[in-house]
């Protein structure tokens, strides 16, 4: 179950990178910017580690890799770890069902 939950998070956030249109300062929706949200950003002024995050995967899907580790260095990390986590939770979930399937109980003939 986890891993099917991982499997859709993953796949939201990189349909959401397609989906945003990049800012130098936020991302938009049909032109309408999305507020920031860093609680730290908020209370403090500075940027937290995270901050550029998503802007960094909206430029990466574009195909603009400097931008996008301009906007958080460790966005384009982060990406393919989402990206290739798919495929991986989908050979777990296949895995684990094949191995459940060979060990359970056979009917008596």
């Amino acid at each position: 179950m986890f891993d099917l939950h991982l499997i859709l998070i993953c796949a939201g956030a990189i349909f959401a990178a397609f989906w945003l249109t990049p800012g130098a300062e936020r991302v938009a929706i049909y032109g309408v910017e999305i507020p920031e949200i860093c609680g730290i950003k908020n209370l403090t002024g500075w940027s937290c580690p995270g901050c550029g995050l998503t802007r960094s995967w909206t430029y990466l899907v574009r195909g603009d890799l400097w931008t996008s580790v301009q906007m958080n260095w460790l966005g384009p990390l982060f990406f393919l770890a989402a990206v290739l986590q798919i495929p991986l939770s989908i050979y777990r979930i296949w895995r684990g069902s094949r191995t459940r399937a060979s060990r359970s109980p056979q009917c008596p003939s």
